[in-house]
């Protein structure tokens, strides 16, 4: 894939970007519930 699209910081970030989206989307309209995070873990 390096050889092809010598750019993989920036296919990260992209990569990063979307995945935030899906879950936020998927947060917002209830298709997962957010996690319950608290001090002991």
């Amino acid at each position: 894939v390096l050889k092809v699209y010598p750019f993989p910081i920036t296919m990260t970030s992209f990569q990063l970007a979307v995945g935030c989206l899906l879950i936020l989307f998927m947060w917002i309209t209830g298709l997962y519930r957010r996690p319950k995070i608290n001090s002991s873990q």
